[in-house]
């Protein structure tokens, strides 16, 4: 036995269409941060990647600029173990 497909209209297809891409969409509002889209979570990955390596970077930049020049009093001591420290964890 087989069952008759039954044909649908073309405001079936529309109705069907609007509720696949509402299922679809990216998300909204908090949604978008829960998403388990591997897509977007590859995106918040590269992008918080980027961003540790700007700031490591920054932090790298003031060490240089301090020891370009002997008794040089561009950063405190202090600061400049603490750049140091924040530098190496951020790297890592």
């Amino acid at each position: 036995m087989s069952a008759a497909v039954k044909a649908r209209s073309p405001e079936e297809y529309k109705a069907q269409e609007e509720r696949l891409r509402a299922v679809w969409a990216n998300p909204t509002g908090w949604r978008y941060w829960t998403s388990v889209n591997n897509y977007q979570i590859g995106l918040w990955y590269g992008s918080a990647a980027f961003a540790f390596m700007l700031f490591a970077g920054v932090l790298a930049l003031l060490m240089r600029l301090q020891l370009a020049v002997p008794d040089n009093d561009f950063l405190s001591a202090d600061f400049f173990n603490q750049a140091f420290t924040l530098h190496g964890t951020v790297m890592m």
